[in-house]
């Protein structure tokens, strides 16, 4: 808008300037008249064009922007929880051996399947076989989970010094094994041990938890 200004201004010191360079021409006088009253009508057509812009301008709505909060992720529930439980000992003796402990709770919205447990057995000096998986109730691990207890059994032979056992849990009833929404169940691996020397030592892990040594 400052150059509309800037225009009339010129134009407005031309024609001031204009009849001092021609006072002395009497032609002169209607054609600076003309030229005057032009300028008048360009000035009036700049204040009228200057307006309308200010009408447009307070006319013009302000755009808000709105930003919606972040959505809040939800994590999806986690219907299972395997813990494991230390053993109260860790001396190795002949005979029966409990390895291994721990619980798994089902979510409270529905009862969890359970199919497979997988572990890691290294030993030294001492032999290992009938590896067993109970499955109790109780913490106390004295009533029973399924129909039939074992749970599960490892029969393949266990002569390697590293051996990774795969035992599945069935519940003696021909159906998937289940524990009940919100019911934790018990878990106790077992074996036999022989031959054991001064330096014997069993290693168990069940996957992705810590290892216990009997010794």
């Amino acid at each position: 808008m400052r150059t509309f200004f800037l225009i009339a201004f010129l134009i407005v010191a031309l024609a001031s300037v204009v009849p001092i360079l021609s006072n002395n021409s009497a032609s002169s006088a209607s054609v600076l008249i003309g030229i005057q009253e032009e300028i008048s009508i360009i000035l009036k057509k700049i204040f009228q064009l200057q307006k309308d812009l200010d009408f447009l301008k307070a006319q013009k709505p302000e755009v808000e922007v709105y930003v919606a909060p972040p959505a809040d992720i939800e994590e999806p529930a986690v219907n299972v929880r395997t813990d494991y439980i230390p053993l109260v000992s860790h001396n190795l003796q002949e005979g029966l051996v409990v390895l291994y402990k721990f619980s798994v709770t089902a979510g409270p919205d529905r009862p969890e399947v359970i199919d497979t447990f997988t572990f890691v057995i290294e030993k030294q000096d001492i032999s290992l076989k009938r590896l067993e998986l109970y499955a109790f109730a109780d913490s106390e691990f004295t009533t029973s989970a399924f129909t039939t207890n074992p749970a599960g059994k490892y029969t393949a032979s266990l002569d390697d010094e590293r051996k990774t056992v795969r035992i599945t849990i069935t519940n003696g009833e021909g159906t998937p094994a289940k524990i009940p929404a919100g019911e934790t169940y018990y878990f106790e691996l077992r074996g036999i041990s022989a031959g054991k020397n001064i330096s014997a030592r069993i290693t168990t892990i069940l996957e992705g938890f810590a290892a216990e040594i009997l010794e």
